[in-house]
């Protein structure tokens, strides 16, 4: 009797091998793009608030969203979470599931005038038994970050704000909160330093299953044109992450939508 993974691949006519590499590759790409912001939290005694324009929109707010993704046709689930601990850091932590492979992020960091203080990252993945693992340490000290890649150790020399993979997500949303003009980030990934730019487009009024929601539309500027990456913020949910899209010239490649979620505690609900 066919295994899951061997009977699927039957049907779509693709080899085992080379559908667990595209299952792979497309959580990794749902892991770096779906700015998802779960929830957001002054402090672990901080005040509930009651609706959300009573947000404190200079702090994080306690969050937690939960996504349906479409890639290349199939079905992924996808979370995030931005937590307040009880030391006064902050733990964003991200998760994408399919039948084949789970992918699973953390980055925990403090938060001072406005940005994001890093302090560890850590990247796990599991994909048809085999596993991959990445964690950065911060050293803000002597502005340098100790990177392990599978157990490949290396020593990086950041920025005065280099971020990672998971929090520049954040600080890209209470940036837009801020009002400010210029989005461009300095990220560590794989050892290398990258940059993120994004321009904003304007407003745009979505269907989710959340309800009809008031957002602000992004768009990733890339110097690869053949991709094209659009995200909506939810301006009255603290900037939460509505939809994302990605395209490869006219094809869609990458769909996020917002199936539930709470902000500050309080459940989303559209007009």
């Amino acid at each position: 009797m066919m295994n899951k993974t061997a009977k699927l691949s039957s049907l779509l006519q693709i080899p085992s091998k080379k559908l667990g590499a595209l299952f792979t590759s497309s959580l990794i790409t749902l892991a770096t793009l779906s700015f998802t912001h779960h929830a957001t939290a002054t402090s672990s005694s901080a005040t509930v608030a009651t609706t959300p324009a009573t947000i404190d929109k200079h702090i994080p707010v306690i969050f937690t969203a939960h996504y349906k993704a479409n890639i290349k046709g199939f079905a992924v689930k996808a979370s995030r979470e931005l937590k307040a601990l009880e030391s006064g850091q902050f733990a964003l932590s991200f998760n994408a599931t399919s039948w084949a492979a789970e992918v699973e992020e953390t980055s925990i960091f403090n938060w001072k005038n406005g940005k994001i203080q890093p302090i560890s990252y850590r990247y796990f993945q599991t994909a048809f038994g085999k596993k991959k693992e990445q964690k950065l340490a911060f050293n803000n000290t002597d502005n340098t970050i100790d990177s392990d890649n599978n157990g490949e150790q290396q020593i990086i020399t950041q920025t005065s704000h280099t971020l990672d993979k998971l929090n520049y997500q954040l600080q890209l949303q209470q940036d837009l909160l801020a009002n400010h003009s210029g989005f461009e980030y300095t990220i560590v990934d794989k050892g290398n330093l990258k940059n993120y730019r994004f321009e904003t487009l304007g407003e745009e009024t979505i269907d989710t299953n959340s309800g009809s929601l008031h957002t602000i539309k992004v768009k990733v500027i890339r110097e690869n044109k053949e991709k094209t990456t659009y995200i909506w913020f939810a301006k009255d949910w603290n900037n939460l992450l509505a939809k994302l899209e990605q395209y490869k010239g006219d094809k869609q490649t990458l769909a996020i939508h917002l199936d539930t979620a709470t902000v500050n505690n309080i459940p989303v609900k559209g007009n």
